[in-house]
């Protein structure tokens, strides 16, 4: 079973992100830096205030609030984050609003953007998304990125808005345009989707690139995923598996069960259930439903163990009369999966993490992997007690063993082969 990009909508989940989280006052503002380094920008004795204001000193939250009286915008914005927050006052929405309102009506472009923020989530104010809309366009139209993302998210959902995606296409544009990596995941998903624009996976690829060389997760696991379908770009699996690994190791669940799958089925990467459990696990233990029902369906911890032990056939000693080499080789691979059985039966039995039905499935099928093992290791001691020459009818009952061993693998190498 591949794993395939979805055609991708900006449904609730990242719609939500458009809230005030993001578009109302935060630590940090549309650029990404902290507070403190804009109002450096405007003099060292704003910025002075404010740093002080926000740590609770009345004599400095008594200046930088004259100095908003007096009409300063940046002061202004200011003195609102600090009611927004509670920093340094007593936490008041509608003081905030008060005072972000005042630096927006002069034109302040983060504090329309907060402000528009506000109107968005009801803070301070009734919620209204076309206030939200309103301001969110002044804050956008000065080439405020995060506005601009806002906005497009209005228009993509039709929220105080028409519902468009050529216009919800535009914004994100701008504001990918400028290098913000959120923007340029959302520009993508319109591609690779044809929502606004022509549908080209090539653009798609394009801007997923971009997100992706910045750090964003998601467009890791996208452009990732068109690696592994060869949907604009040329198919490579290790390109796939490059990308997968990069939002996985973000914590992004769908990318840790899509790498499990690399590694179950081999592709990309050397194939190791080992490593493909440690990644379905990691997806499991956010609640991925896929990975959970991998987990607890299939004995893909086990299926390592019995590999190793069907490798005890030797196949190179098969047609060979060589029969001290072929029992020793066996012997030694048995000895070796019997080792790996009791590691995992250890592992099992003292995993804490490991759900009930996940670990009763396991131990089950580990228990007849045993007893296969166990089969095989006395034939093969006994054949070395007699100097290590078996007969035909003990050589019968072994490959019957052997081909018992091949029946229970089968199933579980190819239970997710590729479509």
């Amino acid at each position: 079973m591949s794993v395939k990009l979805l055609k991708v909508s900006l449904g609730a989940s990242l719609v939500a992100l458009a809230g005030v989280s993001w578009y109302a006052f935060t630590k940090e503002d549309a650029r990404g830096e902290n507070r403190s380094d804009i109002a450096s920008e405007v003099s060292v004795k704003t910025s002075d205030l404010w740093a002080k204001a926000k740590e609770g000193d009345t004599t400095a939250f008594a200046a930088l609030k004259a100095r908003a009286e007096a009409g300063d915008a940046e002061s202004q914005l200011n003195l609102g984050y600090c009611y927004f927050a509670g920093e340094g006052v007593s936490q008041s929405y509608e003081e905030a609003v008060k005072w972000l309102r005042k630096a927006a009506e002069q034109g302040n472009a983060e504090s329309q953007l907060y402000l528009g923020g506000c109107y968005y989530a009801g803070k301070g104010v009734s919620q209204s998304y076309e206030e939200a809309v309103k301001w969110y366009r002044k804050a956008a139209e000065q080439g405020n990125v995060t506005a601009q993302v806002a906005l497009g998210f209005r228009y993509f959902a039709g929220e105080g808005v028409s519902q468009s995606y050529e216009e919800a296409v535009k914004w994100f544009r701008k504001a990918a345009e400028q290098g913000n990596a959120e923007s340029q995941l959302y520009l993508g998903v319109r591609y690779y989707n044809g929502e606004g624009v022509s549908q080209s996976y090539e653009e798609a690829v394009k801007w997923y690139r971009k997100a992706a060389e910045q750090g964003n997760a998601e467009s890791q696991l996208y452009l990732g995923n068109c690696y592994f379908g060869g949907e604009g770009v040329s198919q490579s699996y290790e390109e796939a598996v490059k990308w997968l690994r990069k939002a996985a190791e973000q914590g992004n669940v769908t990318a840790q069960g899509a790498l499990g799958f690399r590694y179950y089925n081999g592709e990309g990467v050397s194939q190791s259930y080992e490593e493909a459990v440690k990644w379905f696990r990691k997806a499991a233990e956010q609640g991925n439903e896929l990975a959970l029902k991998f987990l607890s369906s299939c004995p893909c911890e086990t299926a390592h163990l019995l590999n190793v032990a069907y490798e005890a056939s030797c196949d190179e000693f098969a047609k060979s009369q060589q029969n001290k080499e072929k029992y020793l080789c066996r012997l030694g691979k048995v000895n070796t999966a019997l080792q790996a059985w009791a590691n995992l039966n250890n592992h099992l039995s003292n995993c804490s993490s490991c759900g009930s039905e996940y670990k009763s499935a396991q131990m089950q099928y580990l228990y007849q992997t045993k007893s296969q093992l166990d089969a095989m290791h006395t034939y093969l001691e006994n054949a070395v007690s007699r100097g290590l020459n078996g007969d035909n009818d003990s050589e019968d009952a072994l490959i019957k063993i052997f081909e018992a061993l091949n029946g229970m693998t089968k199933p579980f190498r190819n239970l997710f082969s590729k479509e």
